[in-house]
C-alpha cells in the first residue's frame, strides 16, 4: 500500500506532475502486475473497481464523512466526531469492498 501521509508543500506541483503522467490503459497496469510476480515471486493479480465514495464513508463507523473546501483532506465523521484523513479512509475503504467482494463471490464457495 502506498504512502498517502505524503506532505506536497514546496514540490511545485511534482505530484499532479507524477499523477498525470500515470497510464490510462489497463495493458499497461496488467504488464506491471506481471512484472511484480516475475521479480517477487508473489502471486498479485489487478483488481478495477469503483472509487465512487470510497472518500466520503467512513470506513471504521460507516458515518458520513462532512467534506468541504476547509476539511477536504482530514474531515470529520458526522456519526462518530471522528476527524479521518480521507485519502487513507478510501484506500482502506476500497481493500474493504474488494474482501468483501472476494468472499462473497461464487467462486470463493466452491
Amino acid at each position: 500500500m502506498e504512502d498517502l501521509n505524503c506532505h506536497t508543500y514546496g514540490t511545485k506541483k511534482a505530484l499532479a506532475k507524477a499523477i498525470e503522467s500515470m497510464a490510462d490503459e489497463i495493458s499497461l497496469y496488467a504488464r506491471e502486475v506481471y512484472a511484480v510476480k516475475l521479480h517477487t515471486g508473489r502471486n498479485c493479480e489487478l483488481v478495477t473497481q469503483s472509487a465512487y465514495n470510497t472518500s466520503t464513508i467512513h470506513v471504521d463507523c460507516g458515518g458520513k464523512l462532512e467534506r468541504d473546501e476547509d476539511n477536504y483532506d482530514i474531515a470529520p465523521c458526522l456519526k462518530c466526531s471522528e476527524m479521518v484523513n480521507t485519502h487513507v479512509n478510501s484506500v482502506f475503504y476500497q481493500i474493504n469492498q474488494y474482501k468483501f467482494a472476494s468472499v462473497h463471490s461464487p467462486e470463493a464457495n466452491l
